[in-house]
């Protein structure tokens, strides 16, 4: 209990936060958030904590997006204030900027972009706006990381998101990649289940990495949103080009008993 206090006594230091007994409320956004030590490991010459923490908001993420973080520190309060940091910069930056559909991102932190799928059930096109928080790390960087660190994990998983994304629900993605020397360790969750082609192709960015002696960690959020607009004229007329050759392909297509004449 302790431990869930001292988190939600350094989250009520933030302006627009009101305490509600071990959870916070975050306004005016309206999300709720718990969080609790998990594990903390004492070091000779530093503490180690694993922090989780939970964001709830009635239209978002009513069922709740269940996150975690790790930080360091000199002693154990420390860490938990560098752990309560990174989440705070990273998931819930993202969230609440997720909240706020018809607001510009201009914390410099989280990156707004759009995206537009055409589902293969049906002739209307969904516009998403992409709510990618920081890349986040810790560990030794003892390397250049390749071209693909520059990237982001976010952009690493985008091409086999597409498949996540044929109805219109929000969806949340948690990335993180850690390697230690040559072992590579890569997490992706989507809507808190494990995800396994997000963690295929992040595993071969880790993999791609170049340089790694030691340890490094990255970890970045995102949450993807989808809205009433209809697509901007460029892409209205790329999607139009798309399903007439997709509506001719059905058209001509065989019945099923021809493939065996």
């Amino acid at each position: 209990m302790a431990h869930e206090q001292t988190i939600a006594e350094l989250f009520a230091r933030i302006d627009g936060v009101t305490l509600d007994g071990d959870a916070v409320i975050f306004h005016p956004e309206e999300i709720r958030v718990t969080g609790a030590v998990c594990d903390s490991t004492e070091h000779p010459d530093h503490f180690v904590v694993a922090a989780a923490f939970t964001a709830t908001h009635p239209e978002l993420a009513p069922d709740g997006i269940d996150d975690f973080a790790v930080g360091m520190g000199d002693n154990l309060e420390e860490a938990i204030f560098d752990a309560t940091r990174v989440w705070l910069e990273g998931a819930l930056l993202t969230i609440r900027h997720a909240c706020k559909p018809d607001e510009e991102c201009d914390c410099g932190l989280v990156d707004k972009q759009e995206m537009v799928t055409l589902p293969v059930d049906t002739q209307r096109p969904i516009v998403w706006d992409f709510y990618i928080g920081a890349m986040q790390g810790m560990g030794i960087n003892d390397g250049d990381g390749g071209n693909n660190e520059d990237q982001g994990l976010m952009q690493a998983v985008l091409g086999v998101l597409s498949r996540e994304l044929g109805q219109p629900r929000v969806i949340w993605v948690r990335a993180i990649l850690t390697r230690y020397g040559t072992e590579v360790r890569a997490e992706c969750m989507v809507n808190n289940e494990p995800w396994a082609p997000g963690i295929y192709m992040l595993d071969k960015v880790g993999h791609a990495w170049t340089g790694v002696s030691g340890m490094r960690m990255r970890r970045q959020f995102m949450v993807c949103r989808p809205t009433d607009r209809d697509p901007r004229p460029e892409i209205a007329a790329q999607i139009a080009e798309r399903l007439t050759e997709r509506n001719a392909s059905l058209r001509t297509k065989r019945p099923w008993w021809q493939f065996w004449k």
